[in-house]
């Protein structure tokens, strides 16, 4: 009897192991960005897949809804920031998908491609004509948004991690097994 309870254990464990993969591959990421008033914003699941057609609701610190969307076909909606307060955007693929991003009350704020001031005067011109303060902002998009994609990416160790975790349970079993008596 002990054996069976055992055995139905593992293999419950192991069902819910392999199951949890595909849970996570519905997964709705959402990525923004407030590039001086124009908010840009992609949606995916796990991987690569875009969100299409998703409804889009952009919410205050409140919970009051200000803007509601829809993206396109990559995923991408974008719109003209309502008000310079924390926002949070919530994307709803469908079946109870759900993604949200936060954007700070300061990130963006300004008119267009103008950050806040810091301390350090950085309004000066360089020797090539540069404005430092749009330059910051655009370096600073270009980042986020290529960090966002590099955490989309299916990565290398996991799917090693994958590998390792079906190896250690198989090995489970086998040492199981190898207890058993024999009659």
């Amino acid at each position: 009897m002990r054996r069976r309870v055992a055995f139905w254990s593992v293999l419950a464990l192991l069902f819910f192991c392999m199951a949890a993969p595909f849970v996570l591959a519905h997964r709705v990421t959402v990525f923004a960005v407030d590039e001086g008033g124009e908010v840009y914003t992609e949606s995916s699941f796990g991987g690569k897949r875009p969100v299409k057609m998703g409804t889009l609701r952009v919410k205050d610190a409140d919970g009051t809804v200000l803007l509601t969307g829809t993206t396109d076909k990559k995923g991408i909606f974008i719109f003209t920031r309502p008000r310079p307060v924390a926002l949070t955007v919530e994307v709803d693929a469908g079946i109870g998908h759900k993604g949200v991003w936060t954007l700070a009350a300061t990130e963006g704020a300004g008119p267009k491609g103008v950050v806040q001031q810091t301390p350090v005067d950085r309004a000066a011109k360089g020797s090539a004509g540069i404005e430092w303060q749009r330059l910051e902002a655009t370096v600073d998009a270009a980042v986020t948004r290529a960090m966002f994609r590099l955490e989309k990416r299916q990565r290398f160790q996991d799917i090693i991690g994958g590998i390792g975790y079906i190896v250690g349970l198989c090995g489970l079993m086998a040492w199981m097994k190898s207890r058993r008596k024999t009659p």
